[in-house]
């Protein structure tokens, strides 16, 4: 029911929802008969986007812009990783309440700044850059403030590869153990620690000779470590493995079945292959990968940059070394393109060079000797 204010008109109010933020606000309206009011609350209510455009705090959108991400399936690492990066380093640089409509520039400017690395000032530019295209697509703003600043520049460094030495070294310190396995499977298959560490025995054909990769195992601070479906559809993939690399695996089933036997714990076939050391009935954990690797770096001496994913690299670069074709490799490793396995994953060595000296003076006779 509308009241009557001193200027002769009348008040009334309707409630609408903020559809960027879900909170709900009073809109007071005003007319000079209740149908003037019930028309303008019919406005109202049709201009609801209208009303509240440019209105959402940015802190709000990046809440959606989040939501947004996972509706676009993309990976809870991904999108947890994105709220990371926006607690710490965009919304601290920020005043509490501005709004979307209300960053410029010098906002974001200011946000580069205060990041040392520049890995994380690239990583923090682009995530800024799809918040605010996001909001240019919502028509919450006009202009994207990214646009005029230049992307950060950061180029991934490679991960060191092993020397025969330093892997010889390694295997040596190891011997005996479930690491043994584990590494000399890395080193036969390059597959990522994720992907190892979500493999099952009956992923595993000796019949056949292959192994089947069909899950990854990842982390996030909210769900843990947890089997997922691998990072790209390149990533599903069956290997054909040397017969060294199975032989490799049956000794490791032997001696597992061994442990689990005296553990009291029943043999599955859909149970992992590498183990927790702990929990023997559960997988190996990635944290545990990667820290073991990383203190027998720091015990063994080996050159500082060399973790466990080197494995991955030094296989691409083996190949690479005795001529296989790149889009083998590409297929191998579970890449999207050839040429991000050769930029990425394949090193510059002393063998991809032999046969060049002898292939130019080959040419250079052949063309000395034209009449």
């Amino acid at each position: 029911m509308s009241t009557l204010r001193k200027d002769g008109r009348l008040q009334s109010s309707v409630t609408v929802t903020n559809p960027y933020t879900g909170l709900k606000t009073r809109v007071y309206v005003y007319g000079y008969s209740e149908k003037e009011i019930a028309a303008e609350k019919k406005r109202i209510k049709s201009e609801v986007d209208d009303i509240f455009l440019g209105d959402i705090l940015f802190s709000e959108w990046c809440k959606e812009f989040i939501r947004l991400k996972e509706e676009e399936n993309l990976s809870a690492v991904t999108t947890e990783g994105y709220e990371y990066d926006i607690n710490k380093y965009i919304l601290p640089k920020l005043p509490k309440n501005i709004k979307i409509s209300q960053i410029a520039v010098y906002h974001v400017k200011n946000i580069l700044r205060a990041i040392e690395g520049e890995r994380t000032k690239q990583l923090v530019y682009t995530i800024l850059n799809g918040i605010f295209n996001a909001a240019k697509r919502e028509q919450l703003i006009e202009k994207n403030p990214c646009e005029y600043i230049l992307k950060p520049k950061y180029k991934a460094q490679k991960a060191k590869i092993f020397s025969p030495d330093g892997y010889q070294k390694l295997m040596h310190e190891i011997a005996g153990t479930q690491l043994q396995y584990l590494y000399t499977f890395a080193w036969d298959s390059g597959m990522r620690r994720g992907e190892i560490s979500a493999l099952r025995w009956c992923d595993f054909d000796p019949i056949h000779s292959t192994i089947t990769m069909e899950n990854a195992a990842k982390r996030t601070k909210k769900r843990g470590e947890y089997i997922d479906k691998p990072k790209s559809k390149d990533s599903v993939r069956k290997l054909k493995l040397s017969a060294s690399a199975v032989t490799n695996l049956l000794h490791w089933k032997e001696r597992l079945a061994e442990r689990l036997l005296d553990a009291g714990i029943a043999w599955d076939d859909n149970g992992f292959i590498f183990r927790s050391e702990k929990y023997p009935e559960r997988k190996m954990p990635n944290s545990t990968i990667s820290n073991t690797f990383r203190k027998l770096r720091i015990r063994l001496n080996l050159p500082e940059g060399t973790r466990f994913h080197s494995f991955r690299p030094t296989n691409a670069t083996i190949l690479a070394e005795h001529d296989i074709n790149p889009k083998k490799i590409q297929i191998w490793l579970g890449h999207s393109s050839a040429a991000f396995s050769l930029d990425r994953y394949v090193h510059a060595t002393q063998t991809m060079q032999a046969g060049i000296s002898e292939a130019l003076e080959d040419a250079k006779t052949i063309y000395t000797n034209m009449n």
